[in-house]
């Protein structure tokens, strides 16, 4: 439990430095190409829907109506923080189960494909639902572009800034969680405390020390009385017996 735990905290952290990568995508094109970011959308399409006296009510109440405007981006900045955070410990959590069954990723990148479908989906709606809710207001362009370009244009820039997010997501989480080597990567030879017979079983230890701290995965195999190695093809106990390694994981502090 410690462990899940330690990796949703890591997983919403990675999630909200790929909130932040977002926000400074969004501000870099809306500086060069003057393209509105979805922070500005978002009080644009809901300030519209406010009634006038409570709207110069708001406008008195804080001083003027940039500070109102600054006041809606800082609120829908921290909205969007707060749900990547919560999206990346989802996709921590995924990831962290396949790699408790094993089913994790091979391969130098080691990802979760449950993990990345679950993000890529999630990520895919939310553009969805910003391109339907922000629908009105995408044919504005700041630099004076006809309705039709603008709308592609910015809805453009909203998958733009929906992908970076996902992708800051994944490749953090991969930096900061180092995959563990696979099992048998480098085998050790353990020792026979008891020998058996043909009829009773071998009893056997290994002192293995950790040399780094987080997760490892430790794998064993046997060899038979002829000298041949366990198969790791690995296959259910029904109907013909289980095979495959015998794998645990370990987390060290």
């Amino acid at each position: 439990m410690g462990a899940t735990s330690a990796a949703k905290r890591t997983g919403a952290l990675c999630g909200a430095v790929g909130v932040a990568a977002m926000t400074l995508v969004a501000a870099l094109l809306r500086s060069l190409a003057e393209v509105p970011s979805p922070a500005e959308l978002v009080g644009d399409r809901f300030g519209e829907r406010v009634p006038v006296t409570p709207f110069l009510d708001l406008i008195g109440l804080v001083g003027t109506y940039g500070r109102l405007k600054a006041l809606s981006v800082v609120g829908t900045l921290a909205v969007t923080l707060v749900a990547g955070a919560v999206l990346g410990a989802v996709y921590a959590r995924v990831t962290e189960r396949q790699r408790q069954a094993g089913t994790l990723g091979r391969g130098r990148f080691g990802l979760s494909p449950r993990a990345v479908i679950v993000l890529g989906m999630t990520t895919w709606l939310a553009w969805l639902c910003s391109v339907a809710l922000f629908w009105p207001l995408l044919s504005s362009y700041y630099r004076g572009a006809v309705p039709a370009t603008a709308r592609v244009a910015n809805s453009a820039v909203l998958f733009l800034s929906f992908a970076v997010y996902a992708a800051t997501l994944v490749i953090a989480y991969r930096l900061v969680v180092r995959a563990p080597a696979e099992p048998g990567a480098t085998w050790q030879t353990a020792v026979i405390d008891y020998a058996g017979t043909r009829l009773t079983w071998n009893l056997w230890g290994y002192q293995w020390t950790p040399t780094r701290p987080g997760e490892h995965r430790l794998a064993v195999r046997a060899t038979d009385g002829t000298g041949a190695l366990q198969t790791d093809k690995e296959r259910s106990s029904g109907p013909e017996g289980a095979t495959g390694f015998h794998k645990v994981t370990a987390q060290t502090a």
